[in-house]
């Protein structure tokens, strides 16, 4: 089951769905003009969610294979185009100058070297990610990585531990990060709040189950099961993971769509003046359904995983 199989509940990830599609085929007749040449986008954010609402951002940031000479920023700007979407924020993790070098993105994971930007490119890479360009080298990319998280050592009833507690790192990274930018950073609090409270919150369930699926299972197993579900956005996975245990908690992420998609809502949660905006009705009735959002996570997860599974031990120690 996908998106577009799920039932009028679920109308606003449909609708989300269904424009994302149109975005991405548009962006995929870039791919013959840079097979082979060792650069590509790596497309994040709501498009690769398959979430795109009016307002929503081009996250993207481009990889290219040492020696390369294809224009990356040309491929970023012909990208944008297309998708039609706004230019990201003054973070540095996406724009046309945000390049990272293929071979980089391997080494150094967890060393002196991995800022918060490189992690959160990895994680997202791993997380919630779309290729645009050379495609192949992607997925090689992809496949090297996971080679590095998994390796052949690794025995059956192990979790992919490694990969697993990058997720958990990256996690909690954007969580202290959300104090730096809207506190020292003047970043708007309330849109930035109710995303930490919904997407990025899916994202991280969504790493639980690729793990989590990884018991019991040879290490070439854990391999192919990542891959396969790394293709799929987070909603996807839970659909094909957790099945109709996934229907409570994609009730509320409808609804968090939806206000996305409401221009008055989103500028009400990007008004500068935090106090009013936390007081405000709105955004007490987003965070309430953000609770019961959480709350529905869980619940969903303790069915699908019983207490002798692996995961609740490895996300607590």
């Amino acid at each position: 089951m996908n998106a577009s199989d799920l039932d009028d509940r679920f109308d606003y990830i449909k609708r989300a769905y269904s424009q994302s599609e149109e975005r991405i085929a548009k962006l995929n007749a870039l791919n013959d003009a840079y097979a082979g040449t060792g650069v590509f986008l790596v497309v994040n954010g709501s498009l690769a969610r398959k979430e795109t609402v009016d307002g929503s951002d081009f996250d993207a940031f481009v990889v290219q294979k040492s020696g390369s000479t294809a224009a990356a920023k040309e491929l970023w700007q012909a990208a944008h185009d297309a998708a039609g979407l706004k230019k990201p924020g003054s973070t540095g993790i996406f724009g046309e100058n945000s390049v990272s070098n293929y071979e980089d993105t391997l080494y150094n994971i967890g060393g002196s070297s991995d800022s918060n930007e490189k992690i959160t490119q990895r994680m997202l890479l791993i997380l919630e990610s779309m290729p645009i360009g050379d495609i192949n080298s992607y997925f090689g990319l992809v496949h090297s990585m996971l080679r590095r998280y998994i390796s052949d050592l690794i025995t059956d009833h192990q979790l992919s531990l490694f990969l697993l507690n990058d997720i958990i790192r990256y996690y909690r990274t954007i969580c202290v990060d959300f104090e730096f930018k809207t506190e020292e950073d003047n970043k708007p609090w309330g849109i930035r709040n109710i995303k930490l409270v919904f997407s990025r919150k899916l994202i991280y369930f969504s790493g639980l189950l690729i793990c989590a699926e990884t018991a019991q299972r040879s290490a070439i197993q854990k391999r192919e099961i990542c891959y396969n579900l790394i293709k799929k956005t987070p909603i996807e996975r839970m659909l094909l993971v957790l099945r109709e245990d996934a229907f409570e908690p994609l009730t509320y992420y409808s609804e968090f769509l939806k206000n996305m998609a409401n221009k008055e809502v989103r500028e009400h949660l990007e008004g500068r003046d935090k106090e009013e905006v936390r007081r405000s009705e709105l955004f007490r009735s987003l965070k309430n359904d953000g609770h019961h959002f959480s709350m529905s996570l869980r619940s969903a997860f303790v069915r699908h995983y019983d207490s002798s599974h692996p995961i609740h031990r490895a996300i607590m120690f």
